[in-house]
C-alpha cells in the first residue's frame, strides 16, 4: 500500500492504494471476458459540458485506453483500458496534470465532500445576494441622477460604494468562475467559465477607470448581478447533482459485493456476475 496522502475533494484526505496490486484489482476493477479492465471513477473539477469533453479527450488520448465516458450529472466516469498498454495510475496522473482529479469511485466518501462544497457555495451565494441587493439601491440613485443631475462628489461617493460592494462578489463569490477560467487557459480551451470571468473582469476594470478618471459611467452593479444570478444557478445545480448521486449510490449499494455460485461453490465479486448464473445472495439484499 502507498502511504502518500492526497487531496481528493475540498479538503478530504484519502489514503491512496497501490493501483497495480492484485488486491486492488480484485476489489475495484472488473476484468472483462475480452481481457480489458474496467472501473468507475469520480472526477472532480467538472464545471461545464466543455470540461466533460476535455476530460474524455484526455483519457482517450492515452495509449491503451479503449473507452472513457464521463457523466456530468453525477461527475462519474466509466474507464476501460488494456492493462498491457495502459494503467489506471497513468490515467489519473494525466487528469491531475490538466486540472482534474480522479479516483476510483469506491474509495471516496461521496457525501462529505459534496456537503462541504455545498456549504461553501451557500456562503458565497449569501455574500453575493447581500452585496447585490445593496448595490442596486446605489444604482437606482445613480440612474435618478443621470436625469435630474448630480454633483460630482456624490457621483464619486456612489462609485466608491459600488466598487466596495462589487469586489467581494467578483473575487469571493465568483471564485469558481475565476478558477474555471484559469483551468481553461491552462488547457488552451474556451469554456463558459472563461467567458464569464473575462467579461466580468473587463467591465470591472473599465468601471474602475471610469470612476477614477471621472469619465463615462460605471457598471459595478452589472458585475455583481451577473455573478449573483450565475451563482444561484450553480448552487441549484450542485443540489440536483447531489440528489442524483445519492439516488445512484442507493441503487448501486443494493447489489451485494459478492455472491456464491451454486454450480460450483465459489465466491465471486459482483463485477464477474453474468446473466444466467445461479447465485446464493446474502439475506436482505434482494426483496
Amino acid at each position: 500500500m502507498n502511504n502518500e496522502s492526497v487531496d481528493i475533494a475540498e479538503g478530504v484526505k484519502t489514503l491512496l492504494p497501490d493501483f497495480e496490486s492484485a488486491a486492488f484489482r480484485e476489489r475495484y476493477v472488473a476484468e472483462r471476458a475480452d481481457g480489458l479492465f474496467e472501473t468507475r471513477l469520480l472526477i472532480k473539477g467538472l464545471r461545464c459540458a466543455g470540461c466533460v469533453h476535455t476530460s474524455e479527450s484526455l483519457l482517450r488520448k492515452i495509449p491503451g485506453v479503449v473507452e472513457a465516458e464521463v457523466n456530468y450529472s453525477n461527475h462519474r466516469a466509466r474507464f476501460v483500458w488494456n492493462p498491457k498498454q495502459a494503467s489506471l495510475k497513468s490515467a489519473l496522473e494525466s487528469l491531475q496534470e490538466s486540472g482534474f482529479e480522479g479516483l476510483p469511485q469506491a474509495l471516496v466518501d461521496l457525501n462529505q465532500p459534496q456537503q462541504k462544497d455545498e456549504a461553501e457555495s451557500y456562503k458565497r451565494l449569501v455574500v453575493a445576494i447581500f452585496c447585490s441587493m445593496n448595490i442596486m439601491w446605489i444604482a437606482i440613485a445613480q440612474y435618478a441622477g443621470y436625469f435630474s443631475g448630480m454633483e460630482q462628489r456624490y457621483r464619486d461617493l456612489f462609485n466608491l460604494a459600488g466598487f466596495v460592494l462589487s469586489t467581494p462578489v467578483l473575487f469571493y463569490s465568483g471564485t469558481v468562475f475565476l478558477q474555471g477560467a484559469w483551468q481553461a487557459i491552462r488547457q488552451h480551451s474556451l469554456t463558459m467559465d472563461f467567458q464569464v470571468a473575462f467579461s466580468s473582469l473587463l467591465i470591472y476594470a473599465y468601471s474602475i477607470y471610469a470612476a477614477v478618471s471621472r469619465t463615462g459611467d460605471t457598471y459595478f452593479e452589472a458585475v455583481a448581478m451577473f455573478i449573483t444570478f450565475l451563482s444561484v444557478g450553480k448552487y441549484l445545480e450542485k443540489l440536483s447533482i447531489r440528489r442524483i448521486s445519492e439516488a445512484s449510490s442507493f441503487f448501486q449499494n443494493l447489489l451485494p459485493f459478492s455472491a456464491t455460485r451454486l454450480s460450483k461453490i465459489v465466491k465471486i465479486t459482483k463485477q464477474k456476475l453474468q446473466f444466467g448464473l445461479k447465485t446464493l445472495n446474502p439475506a436482505g439484499f434482494w426483496k
